[in-house]
């Protein structure tokens, strides 16, 4: 039986490995497909997990009667998707994260694009 050495955010990292965005939405970002303004998602048609429900609630007081633009949104999560009532943080974001994180909330249904 042969030890392994435990290396501190090993697991976290595999795991947000997995449901990073692919090639494909960085490459829709750097083209302006994601540019445009958002709503934020009020009444998700599926139940979402406790860390994105927390974001869509902390989103839907920001934004409550309006529209945002992916610019507005990258900036919000930078400062880790803060609650605007509680300043309770829904994230914390890694420095250059912030515009993968942003993709993120909207491919899993927090902003949905406005036309």
């Amino acid at each position: 039986m042969t030890k392994s050495k435990y290396i501190p955010g090993e697991r976290i990292r595999e795991f947000t490995d997995r449901i990073a965005p692919s090639e494909a939405v960085d490459a829709a970002y750097e083209c302006g497909l994601y540019d445009g303004d958002y709503a934020v998602v009020h009444n998700p048609r599926t139940q979402l997990r406790p860390e994105l429900e927390t974001a869509r609630t902390a989103a839907s007081i920001q934004w409550r009667d309006g529209l945002v633009s992916l610019e507005e949104i990258i900036d919000w999560v930078r400062r880790g998707a803060r609650h605007p009532i509680t300043k309770q943080a829904s994230y914390q974001v890694a420095l250059g994260e912030e515009k993968t994180i942003a993709l993120l909330l909207i491919n899993r249904g927090l902003f949905k694009r406005h036309w």
